[in-house]
């Protein structure tokens, strides 16, 4: 991890495991549970090969994604449009992890 993302990751350990961190749906979002769900998908994208590209219908789903990604050690595909087209062209053209 480069040091910017070191920062981003010292600063959110520093956060209380009870403490509200998110809003997903209106439901409060638990820093644990944040937490839990970076480490679900780290484990996953590890035993992938490739870049990730993150397309995601909420900031809280892209939050988890691209910390997911950075701590994984792993390349963030963010693409300026999520038209299937661009999509499928990319895919084909590089190889993706998730």
């Amino acid at each position: 991890l480069n040091i910017m993302n070191k920062q981003k990751l010292n600063l959110l350990v520093s956060q209380q495991p009870e403490q509200v961190f998110a809003y997903k749906h209106g439901k409060p979002i638990l820093f644990s549970e944040f937490r839990s769900d970076v480490q679900h998908l780290t484990e996953q994208l590890q035993q992938k090969q490739g870049d990730v590209l993150i397309c995601c219908q909420s900031r809280y789903a892209f939050s988890v994604a691209l910390l997911a990604t950075w701590t994984a050690g792993k390349v963030a595909i963010l693409l300026p449009s999520t038209n299937k087209e661009a999509m499928t062209r990319l895919s084909q053209t590089s190889e993706l992890a998730f």
